[in-house]
Protein backbone atom coordinates (compact mmCIF):
# COMPACT_ATOMS: atom_id res chain seq x y z
CA UNK A 1 0.00 0.00 0.00
CA UNK A 2 2.86 2.37 0.82
CA UNK A 3 4.28 1.84 -2.64
CA UNK A 4 0.98 2.66 -4.38
CA UNK A 5 0.73 5.85 -2.33
CA UNK A 6 4.34 6.69 -3.18
CA UNK A 7 3.62 6.20 -6.89
CA UNK A 8 0.56 8.44 -6.66
CA UNK A 9 2.54 11.19 -4.97
CA UNK A 10 5.24 11.00 -7.64
CA UNK A 11 2.66 11.30 -10.41
CA UNK A 12 1.24 14.36 -8.69
CA UNK A 13 4.77 15.71 -8.13
CA UNK A 14 4.04 16.02 -4.42
CA UNK A 15 7.68 15.76 -3.41
CA UNK A 16 7.13 16.48 0.24
CA UNK A 17 4.77 13.53 0.51
CA UNK A 18 7.21 11.42 -1.50
CA UNK A 19 9.96 12.25 1.00
CA UNK A 20 7.73 11.29 3.91
CA UNK A 21 6.75 7.98 2.29
CA UNK A 22 10.39 7.23 1.44
CA UNK A 23 11.43 7.96 5.04
CA UNK A 24 8.72 5.61 6.31
CA UNK A 25 10.05 2.83 4.05
CA UNK A 26 13.68 3.38 5.12
CA UNK A 27 12.80 3.54 8.81
CA UNK A 28 10.66 0.42 8.50
CA UNK A 29 13.47 -1.51 6.83
CA UNK A 30 15.96 -0.29 9.43
CA UNK A 31 13.71 -1.32 12.32
CA UNK A 32 13.14 -4.71 10.70
CA UNK A 33 16.89 -5.30 10.34
CA UNK A 34 17.51 -4.20 13.94
CA UNK A 35 14.81 -6.52 15.26
CA UNK A 36 16.25 -9.42 13.25
CA UNK A 37 19.74 -8.66 14.55
CA UNK A 38 18.44 -8.44 18.11
CA UNK A 39 16.63 -11.77 17.75
CA UNK A 40 19.76 -13.39 16.34
CA UNK A 41 21.95 -12.01 19.13
CA UNK A 42 19.42 -13.08 21.74
CA UNK A 43 19.34 -16.60 20.26
CA UNK A 44 23.14 -16.79 20.41
CA UNK A 45 23.14 -15.67 24.03
CA UNK A 46 20.43 -18.18 24.89
CA UNK A 47 22.45 -20.96 23.25
CA UNK A 48 25.55 -19.87 25.16
CA UNK A 49 23.54 -19.80 28.38
CA UNK A 50 22.32 -23.36 27.80
CA UNK A 51 25.85 -24.49 26.93
CA UNK A 52 27.15 -23.04 30.20
CA UNK A 53 24.47 -25.01 32.01
CA UNK A 54 25.82 -28.17 30.35
CA UNK A 55 29.36 -27.25 31.40
CA UNK A 56 28.11 -26.72 34.96
CA UNK A 57 26.52 -30.18 35.02
CA UNK A 58 29.80 -31.70 33.83
CA UNK A 59 31.84 -29.83 36.44
CA UNK A 60 29.53 -30.90 39.27
CA UNK A 61 29.68 -34.48 38.02
CA UNK A 62 33.48 -34.17 38.03
CA UNK A 63 33.44 -33.21 41.72
CA UNK A 64 31.67 -36.43 42.65
CA UNK A 65 33.92 -38.46 40.38
CA UNK A 66 37.13 -36.92 41.75
CA UNK A 67 36.01 -37.65 45.30
CA UNK A 68 35.23 -41.26 44.40
CA UNK A 69 38.62 -41.62 42.71
CA UNK A 70 40.33 -40.29 45.84
CA UNK A 71 38.63 -43.01 47.87
CA UNK A 72 39.86 -45.59 45.35
CA UNK A 73 43.47 -44.41 45.59
CA UNK A 74 43.27 -44.35 49.38
CA UNK A 75 42.30 -48.03 49.17
CA UNK A 76 45.30 -48.71 46.92
CA UNK A 77 47.64 -47.09 49.45
CA UNK A 78 46.18 -49.06 52.36
CA UNK A 79 46.54 -52.32 50.44
CA UNK A 80 50.12 -51.48 49.45
CA UNK A 81 51.09 -50.64 53.01
CA UNK A 82 49.51 -53.88 54.17
CA UNK A 83 51.56 -55.83 51.63
CA UNK A 84 54.82 -54.10 52.59
CA UNK A 85 54.30 -54.65 56.32
CA UNK A 86 53.26 -58.31 56.06
CA UNK A 87 55.50 -61.00 57.52
CA UNK A 88 56.52 -64.27 55.79
CA UNK A 89 53.90 -67.01 55.92
CA UNK A 90 54.55 -70.60 56.96
CA UNK A 91 52.08 -72.49 54.75
CA UNK A 92 49.48 -72.20 52.03
CA UNK A 93 46.75 -72.42 54.67
CA UNK A 94 48.31 -69.74 56.89
CA UNK A 95 45.52 -67.23 57.75
CA UNK A 96 47.64 -64.35 56.47
CA UNK A 97 48.64 -65.98 53.15
CA UNK A 98 45.55 -65.03 51.15
CA UNK A 99 45.08 -61.49 52.59
CA UNK A 100 48.73 -60.75 51.82
CA UNK A 101 48.47 -61.97 48.23
CA UNK A 102 45.25 -59.98 47.84
CA UNK A 103 46.99 -56.87 49.19
CA UNK A 104 49.88 -57.21 46.71
CA UNK A 105 47.36 -57.54 43.87
CA UNK A 106 45.03 -54.75 44.99
CA UNK A 107 47.99 -52.40 45.29
CA UNK A 108 48.45 -52.83 41.52
CA UNK A 109 44.97 -51.51 40.70
CA UNK A 110 44.90 -48.39 38.57
CA UNK A 111 42.27 -45.81 37.67
CA UNK A 112 43.08 -43.00 35.25
CA UNK A 113 42.21 -39.47 36.32
CA UNK A 114 39.52 -38.27 33.94
CA UNK A 115 36.96 -35.51 33.79
CA UNK A 116 34.11 -34.68 31.44
CA UNK A 117 35.06 -32.33 28.61
CA UNK A 118 32.36 -32.84 25.96
CA UNK A 119 30.22 -29.83 26.89
CA UNK A 120 33.23 -27.54 27.18
CA UNK A 121 34.67 -28.77 23.87
CA UNK A 122 31.37 -28.04 22.13
CA UNK A 123 31.26 -24.64 23.81
CA UNK A 124 34.66 -23.86 22.29
CA UNK A 125 33.97 -25.35 18.86
CA UNK A 126 30.76 -23.36 18.39
CA UNK A 127 32.54 -20.08 19.16
CA UNK A 128 30.38 -19.42 22.22
CA UNK A 129 33.36 -19.10 24.53
CA UNK A 130 34.03 -15.56 23.28
CA UNK A 131 30.53 -14.55 24.45
CA UNK A 132 31.65 -14.87 28.09
CA UNK A 133 32.13 -11.31 29.28
CA UNK A 134 33.44 -12.37 32.70
CA UNK A 135 37.25 -12.48 32.37
CA UNK A 136 37.68 -14.36 35.66
CA UNK A 137 35.26 -17.09 34.60
CA UNK A 138 36.97 -17.40 31.22
CA UNK A 139 40.34 -17.82 32.92
CA UNK A 140 38.92 -20.31 35.42
CA UNK A 141 37.50 -22.50 32.66
CA UNK A 142 40.71 -22.46 30.64
CA UNK A 143 42.80 -23.40 33.66
CA UNK A 144 40.36 -26.07 34.84
CA UNK A 145 40.36 -27.90 31.50
CA UNK A 146 44.13 -27.61 30.99
CA UNK A 147 45.81 -30.99 31.80
CA UNK A 148 48.12 -29.42 34.38
CA UNK A 149 49.94 -31.86 36.66
CA UNK A 150 48.31 -34.96 35.22
CA UNK A 151 51.26 -36.15 33.14
CA UNK A 152 53.12 -37.84 35.98
CA UNK A 153 50.18 -39.67 37.53
CA UNK A 154 48.71 -40.77 34.21
CA UNK A 155 51.61 -43.16 33.62
CA UNK A 156 50.84 -46.67 34.84
CA UNK A 157 53.51 -47.69 37.40
CA UNK A 158 55.78 -50.61 36.47
CA UNK A 159 54.66 -52.39 39.65
CA UNK A 160 51.29 -53.20 38.08
CA UNK A 161 52.79 -55.29 35.28
CA UNK A 162 55.62 -56.76 37.38
CA UNK A 163 53.47 -58.11 40.20
CA UNK A 164 50.79 -59.42 37.86
CA UNK A 165 53.41 -61.40 35.97
CA UNK A 166 54.24 -63.20 39.23
CA UNK A 167 50.72 -63.93 40.48
CA UNK A 168 49.23 -66.95 38.66
CA UNK A 169 46.24 -66.37 36.42
CA UNK A 170 43.85 -68.52 38.50
CA UNK A 171 44.32 -66.27 41.52
CA UNK A 172 43.93 -63.06 39.50
CA UNK A 173 40.79 -64.42 37.83
CA UNK A 174 39.35 -65.28 41.24
CA UNK A 175 40.12 -61.77 42.53
CA UNK A 176 38.50 -60.05 39.55
CA UNK A 177 35.40 -62.22 39.82
CA UNK A 178 34.98 -62.13 43.60
CA UNK A 179 36.99 -59.37 45.22
CA UNK A 180 36.53 -56.23 43.09
CA UNK A 181 33.29 -54.42 42.31
CA UNK A 182 32.95 -51.93 39.47
CA UNK A 183 30.29 -49.24 39.82
CA UNK A 184 28.12 -47.95 36.98
CA UNK A 185 30.52 -44.97 36.76
CA UNK A 186 33.45 -47.36 36.27
CA UNK A 187 34.94 -46.85 39.74
CA UNK A 188 36.53 -49.83 41.50
CA UNK A 189 35.76 -50.92 45.05
CA UNK A 190 37.78 -53.60 46.85
CA UNK A 191 35.54 -56.16 48.54
CA UNK A 192 36.69 -58.47 51.34
CA UNK A 193 36.59 -62.03 50.07
CA UNK A 194 37.56 -65.48 51.33
CA UNK A 195 40.39 -67.42 49.66
CA UNK A 196 39.61 -69.77 46.78
CA UNK A 197 39.09 -73.44 47.55
CA UNK A 198 42.49 -74.38 46.12
CA UNK A 199 45.47 -72.45 47.48
CA UNK A 200 48.33 -74.66 46.36
CA UNK A 201 51.62 -72.75 46.14
CA UNK A 202 50.15 -69.68 47.82
CA UNK A 203 52.85 -69.43 50.52
CA UNK A 204 55.66 -69.71 47.97
CA UNK A 205 54.16 -66.89 45.88
CA UNK A 206 53.54 -64.61 48.87
CA UNK A 207 56.99 -65.12 50.36
CA UNK A 208 58.57 -64.60 46.96
CA UNK A 209 56.79 -61.26 46.55
CA UNK A 210 57.79 -60.14 50.04
CA UNK A 211 61.43 -61.07 49.53
CA UNK A 212 61.83 -59.47 46.10
CA UNK A 213 63.57 -56.07 46.53
CA UNK A 214 62.54 -54.92 43.06
CA UNK A 215 58.89 -55.65 43.79
CA UNK A 216 59.10 -53.71 47.03
CA UNK A 217 60.87 -50.79 45.36
CA UNK A 218 58.31 -50.69 42.55
CA UNK A 219 55.48 -50.83 45.09
CA UNK A 220 57.01 -47.94 47.05
CA UNK A 221 57.09 -45.87 43.87
CA UNK A 222 53.51 -46.88 43.00
CA UNK A 223 52.31 -45.78 46.43
CA UNK A 224 54.09 -42.44 46.05
CA UNK A 225 52.36 -42.06 42.70
CA UNK A 226 49.02 -42.89 44.34
CA UNK A 227 49.63 -40.25 47.02
CA UNK A 228 50.40 -37.62 44.37
CA UNK A 229 47.25 -38.64 42.51
CA UNK A 230 45.14 -38.04 45.62
CA UNK A 231 46.79 -34.65 46.08
CA UNK A 232 45.97 -33.67 42.50
CA UNK A 233 42.40 -34.98 42.83
CA UNK A 234 41.85 -32.89 45.96
CA UNK A 235 43.16 -29.84 44.10
CA UNK A 236 40.83 -30.60 41.20
CA UNK A 237 37.87 -30.90 43.60
CA UNK A 238 38.61 -27.44 45.03
CA UNK A 239 39.12 -26.04 41.55
CA UNK A 240 35.90 -27.62 40.28
CA UNK A 241 33.95 -26.21 43.23
CA UNK A 242 35.29 -22.72 42.48
CA UNK A 243 34.35 -23.06 38.79
CA UNK A 244 30.90 -24.34 39.78
CA UNK A 245 30.33 -21.34 42.05
CA UNK A 246 31.39 -18.93 39.30
CA UNK A 247 29.14 -20.60 36.74
CA UNK A 248 26.20 -20.49 39.13
CA UNK A 249 26.79 -16.81 39.78
CA UNK A 250 26.58 -16.15 36.05
CA UNK A 251 23.63 -18.44 35.39
CA UNK A 252 21.56 -17.11 38.30
CA UNK A 253 22.29 -13.46 37.57
CA UNK A 254 19.22 -11.26 37.03
CA UNK A 255 20.49 -10.38 33.54
CA UNK A 256 20.61 -13.64 31.60
CA UNK A 257 21.61 -11.87 28.41
CA UNK A 258 24.84 -10.59 26.92
CA UNK A 259 25.62 -8.61 30.06
CA UNK A 260 25.27 -11.71 32.24
CA UNK A 261 27.87 -13.55 30.20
Amino acid sequence: MIFRRLKAHVEKENWFAVAIDFAIVVIGVFIGIQVANWNEANARQRAAFESLESVLRDVESDIEHFQTQSVFWEQVIREGQKALSATPVGSDEDPSSWPTLLAFHNASQYDQVTFKQAAYAEFLNTGQFRLIRDDDLRDQLQQYYAPRGLGVVQRIPAYRETVRRLIPFQYQKYIFENCVTTSTQGDHVFDPCPPPETVEGLARIVNGLQADPDIRADLDYALTNAFLTITILNEKVNEAKAVSDSLRNVLTDDFQTADSL
